[in-house]
């Protein structure tokens, strides 16, 4: 399943582990989430198949990167930096995921949106990426 295998390679990466650890989450975040965070979901996509596969996947991935607006440092810029290192570790990257998916590309569609989730005191910058993959 591609979700584990993006989760894995994100959970990979040094400077986004120095961030949020393990905290990516599908859909949504737990009631007792620490932040920063990140949520991914699946928002669109399409095949290609052949006569004799299932052939070219492509998946529009959106991650929110959260953090909480709290007297004890939880900022907007938090949440900014936990979406420009997201960037850094999967735009362009082209590999063979944990969960045997090879992934052929994952490229920047939507570098961005930012909001404020008033009624939870969140900050929440969205990025979205168009995976394209095939499984092994």
């Amino acid at each position: 399943m591609i979700e584990a295998g993006i989760t894995a390679f994100l959970q990979a990466s040094s400077a986004l582990a120095a961030l949020v650890g393990t905290r990516i989450y599908p859909t949504q975040l737990p009631d007792s989430t620490v932040y920063p965070a990140i949520t991914y979901q699946m928002v669109g996509g399409n095949s290609k198949p052949t006569l004799d596969t299932s052939g070219v996947q492509k998946l529009r991935m959106q991650f929110d990167c959260w953090s909480a607006a709290t007297p004890d440092g939880g900022t907007y810029a938090q949440a900014a930096s936990v979406r420009e290192a997201l960037i850094a570790a999967l735009n362009g990257v082209q590999t063979t995921l944990s969960d045997g998916t090879r992934l052929l590309t994952a490229d920047l569609v939507n570098p961005g949106m930012s909001f404020f989730e008033r009624e939870a005191l969140q900050y929440r910058c969205m990025v979205e990426f168009y995976l394209l993959y095939t499984f092994q």
